[in-house]
């Protein structure tokens, strides 16, 4: 293809500040490759430039990775002959690097750009899209952020990033279960032509991080779970040290009225307005008592949640209600009992 050939001399010289569009626009019609090529002459190039480069322009870059996974995906490439001197890599292999290698650079991305509301954006895109790979295209693709890049998000000031990130930690818990069951079925065909030891492995290891994510996010926005004492699921992020525990002294029933995703930063502006449109006046948020926010009713939170939803943030209230067991009526506008989540590989 014309890109393959064209791409690898222009980056060598390109300053980024010229035709971009349309860079990009090649770049996310590539040809697969073994990732040692592919990141020598198509990676590499852009990442040498980007450093005085503006966060916009880094974002339109992580967009064009998005498509050009997409468009890998999209392109049976099992079915087709790709070119002889190339037809002997793992095409899986060199998505899981080409993933990894994204993952890198979007963590010293952000940090150069002060977590950028956009570049996080474009960033949750790409890896809604690797969440997807397997649903929609089939491929055994397992791969959840990293461990530093999803505290970065969970923590961002940027409500958007928050909810985003909850609803692809979502989306991945019924990729990993199929992929799970297929490798379990030894004697499938199917099985056995695209899934490989390794895959299994990296399967239990994705699901192992994914269920201490879970528990990450409700110790981040439930604050009483880092306290809990009893944990099925180890935390990877947001933990309180056991001795720490120890000294704390605190009754249960104390932790439990610390403060709730309503006065999560993140989502506080939010909850103002709610809290104004319920009260039909501008009253402070402050001169609400935690002890009363923590009892509001059922139908308030729902209220609350499907105002989240409105705007855009649905990711809450989706990860509440996939990542809860049924614990009564109110379960689903509750803070997520970590004791209770369900391992994704059961």
């Amino acid at each position: 293809a014309v890109q393959d050939v064209f791409l690898p001399t222009y980056l060598s010289v390109w300053n980024g500040e010229v035709y971009v569009e349309e860079i990009l626009v090649l770049l996310s019609f590539l040809r697969p490759k073994p990732f040692d090529d592919f990141r020598e002459n198509f990676l590499d190039p852009i990442t040498r430039i980007w450093y005085d480069k503006g966060a916009v322009f880094k974002a339109k870059v992580f967009r064009a990775w998005r498509n050009l996974l997409e468009n890998i995906a999209l392109f049976r490439w099992d079915t087709r002959n790709i070119d002889e001197d190339e037809n002997d890599f793992d095409l899986i292999d060199m998505l899981h690097s080409f993933i990894d290698y994204v993952d890198r650079e979007s963590l010293s991305t952000l940090q150069e750009e002060n977590d950028s509301a956009v570049l996080q954006m474009a960033i949750l895109d790409f890896f809604r899209k690797v969440a997807s790979l397997h649903r929609q295209h089939d491929l055994p693709v397992i791969v959840v952020p990293s461990p530093f890049l999803c505290a970065r998000l969970l923590f961002s000031y940027c409500a958007a990033a928050c909810s985003n990130l909850c609803s692809i930690l979502v989306s991945c818990q019924p990729t990993i279960q199929s992929v799970y069951t297929l490798a379990k079925t030894e004697s499938s065909a199917e099985a056995a032509s695209v899934l490989s030891i390794p895959i299994v492995q990296a399967v239990d290891e994705t699901a192992a991080l994914l269920n201490s994510y879970i528990v990450d996010v409700c110790n981040a926005f439930w604050r009483s779970g880092a306290f809990q004492k009893q944990a099925v699921v180890q935390s990877t992020i947001l933990d309180v040290p056991r001795e720490v525990l120890d000294l704390l002294r605190i009754p249960q029933s104390q932790l439990d009225l610390t403060l709730l995703v309503y006065c999560q930063i993140q989502f506080l502006g939010f909850f103002v307005d709610f809290l104004q449109e319920e009260q039909g006046d501008k009253r402070d948020i402050f001169s609400t008592s935690l002890v009363s926010i923590s009892k509001f009713s059922k139908s308030q939170r729902l209220r609350f949640l499907e105002y989240l939803r409105v705007r855009g943030l649905a990711g809450i209230d989706e990860f509440i209600s996939g990542y809860t067991t049924a614990r009564g009526a109110s379960s689903i506008v509750e803070e997520p009992d970590s004791t209770t989540i369900t391992s994704t590989m059961q």
